[in-house]
């Protein structure tokens, strides 16, 4: 990843439950802007970047199939992103 210039420790994608997924997004401190593509949903904070990836704190995946179980991931390092910004914005 190229340096970002609003931040200096970047979002760490983790897979994760359903409930935590659910608790992330719902307890989220800033607004989220969801995007859905290549079959899956990204949450993208837009504080912390200007464009994508760097924006994406959250990402969901629908099963294909009935005998799959949809699939999660939130960056569980999120205080440690907010901690490194940089006050630019």
């Amino acid at each position: 990843m190229e340096t970002n210039p609003h931040f200096t420790v970047a979002p760490k994608m983790e897979m994760c439950t359903k409930e935590e997924f659910e608790e992330f997004i719902k307890n989220y401190p800033n607004k989220l802007h969801e995007d859905f593509f290549m079959d899956a949903y990204s949450y993208n904070d837009f504080s912390l970047a200007d464009f994508w990836p760097d924006t994406m704190v959250a990402m969901a995946f629908p099963a294909w199939y009935e005998d799959e179980e949809d699939e999660f991931k939130i960056a569980k390092n999120m205080d440690e992103v907010f901690a490194s910004m940089k006050g630019e914005k």
